[in-house]
């Protein structure tokens, strides 16, 4: 990383080839959690998630049964002992005003 930061510097490497480098950086370091669970009451398959910008506290998703969730993920740690975490809102195709075919994607 030291030489990107160097070549940066001294002019002799793009921002976009060192963007990219440190992207492929960051992505080798994320790995799943195998021990945070969550309860979707989604029957349908998830097709996107977004993550809060403000707080990166809540969770949305969105589903293929026309279905809309929002986690806390900050309450893993004073409610999880084990349990998948409920969401703490759920709209489905029965809500009024509710999505009536599946959500492909989900923004706050």
């Amino acid at each position: 990383m030291e030489d990107y930061l160097l070549g940066r510097t001294l002019n002799l490497s793009s921002g976009l080839g060192w963007r990219k480098r440190l992207r492929q950086e960051r992505l080798k370091t994320l790995g799943l959690s195998q021990t945070r669970l969550f309860n979707t009451n989604q029957t349908g398959g998830i097709n996107s998630l977004a993550l809060d910008a403000t707080e990166q506290r809540y969770l949305l998703s969105g589903a293929s049964d026309s279905s809309v969730a929002i986690f806390d993920t900050q309450s893993l740690g004073r409610t999880y002992n084990g349990l998948p975490l409920d969401p703490v809102c759920l709209a489905g195709r029965s809500t009024p005003g509710g999505h009536q075919y599946m959500v492909s994607s989900v923004a706050w």
